[in-house]
């Protein structure tokens, strides 16, 4: 018996005819179902990563870490990349490509998307991907602080406090990071709050400094409890209290912060607010210094030094 051509068999052992025309018209809407699908799961998997952004700039970074961490555990480069420029956290195994990312972020950002214009500008000013370009950082995120945009004026603001791509104007740098603060973004008010402890563009004021670090850290924000736990700590704007350091230095540690790891590693070497531990200091400078730190890196250098001196 000759085969037939146009049979199939079901699951459960049937054979039965399909005829021709049917299968034609039935392969391309399978075909069209699973590229639904597909681009169903990216839209998904990019309204998570923009919803991660929203969470991180309106002052939730805690939240937007955990996601950004499930992402780039799955290999998104770009929540790899975000947790890298945005919070100083560089998961290992994860390290995102970078040619790729711009392409990506200079896309999104011409479709007038905020997250892909602020990370197209970050990748400028860190030199990531492309040439480093402060200058055109600054073009970037003075277009989106123009529209409102905390997160633009609050970067604007660091590059006017340093001098990058703008002439240094630390005036200017403390409108821009108060009108950041006032509309609840966390790294606006982190930065508002150096200005006071620096006495630059603003009075020197420990107290206002104090409130605006904590306002920062209880957002999520670690450089913001890094910046709280040295008040603290030299007893600035507060009653000194090594113990509160070291627990805000740890919570800046624990959120991926390679500077809160240091200076964790600092307290555990002096014994300040922690007891004297020399072998925690070092596993916190290591860790620090793979985070990126060159601070982390040089203290772990000082203290194989001074062990090495010691042994001889």
């Amino acid at each position: 018996m000759p085969k037939c051509r146009s049979c199939t068999t079901l699951l459960w052992g049937e054979t039965v005819r399909i005829p021709r025309l049917v299968w034609a018209l039935l392969v391309p809407v399978l075909a069209l179902a699973i590229t639904v699908a597909a681009l169903a799961f990216n839209l998904r998997t990019s309204t998570i990563e923009m919803h991660a952004y929203e969470f991180d700039r309106s002052g939730h970074a805690a939240l937007a870490r955990n996601i950004f961490r499930w992402e780039c555990s799955r290999l998104k480069a770009e929540a790899c990349l975000w947790l890298r420029l945005e919070h100083g956290i560089l998961l290992e195994k994860a390290v995102p490509d970078l040619t790729r990312a711009v392409a990506l972020y200079s896309k999104s950002c011409d479709a007038d998307e905020e997250a892909g214009c602020i990370a197209l500008g970050t990748m400028y000013e860190h030199g990531l991907g492309v040439p480093q370009n402060y200058a055109q950082a600054a073009v970037l995120y003075s277009e989106l602080c123009g529209k409102g945009k905390a997160e633009g004026c609050s970067n604007l603001g660091n590059l006017y406090a340093e001098g990058a791509g703008v002439e240094e104007d630390s005036s200017r740098a403390a409108v821009l990071f108060t009108k950041a603060c006032d509309t609840g973004n966390a790294k606006g008010c982190n930065g508002l709050g150096g200005m006071f402890t620096e006495d630059r563009g603003v009075t020197q004021d420990y107290s206002r400094a104090l409130e605006l670090f904590t306002k920062a850290c209880n957002a999520g924000y670690a450089n913001g409890c890094v910046n709280l736990g040295t008040l603290y700590e030299y007893g600035q704007g507060v009653t000194q209290n090594y113990y509160w350091s070291a627990s805000l230095y740890s919570k800046a540690c624990d959120a991926g912060s390679a500077e809160g790891c240091d200076r964790l590693g600092d307290a555990y070497n002096e014994g300040h607010g922690v007891k004297q531990d020399f072998s925690r200091a070092e596993a916190l400078y290591s860790q620090s210094c793979n985070a990126g730190s060159d601070e982390g890196c040089s203290d772990l250098d000082d203290k194989y030094r001074r062990e090495h001196e010691n042994e001889n």
